[in-house]
């Protein structure tokens, strides 16, 4: 399981893994749940604010080197242990 260079973070796709989840199904939760909104420019699925502020997301500025236009940044959200608890208790009460 691939843990984010802080140790407290999960990738989605690890998080679903922790979940018993597939990523698509975690995704689709997290959308129901609120944890994205739109990037007021772009329009790309952001980490809600208040669920940052809460402590249950992350968002992780990337970069890598396209072979023709150069630089290019992403942001990659993630899930922290305390985010993970947070699911756990949301879909347990969804399940019941």
């Amino acid at each position: 399981m691939h843990r984010s260079a802080n140790d407290s973070t999960y990738r989605i796709r690890d998080a679903a893994r922790a979940l018993h989840l597939g990523d698509r199904r975690l995704r689709r939760q997290l959308d129901q749940l609120g944890a994205f909104k739109p990037d007021g420019t772009t329009g790309r699925r952001r980490a809600n604010p208040e669920w940052i502020r809460a402590g249950w997301l992350v968002e992780r500025e990337e970069q890598f080197t396209h072979p023709h236009v150069g630089p290019q940044w992403y942001v990659r959200v993630e899930i922290t242990t305390a985010g993970l608890d947070h699911l756990r208790h949301q879909l347990k009460h969804s399940a019941a």
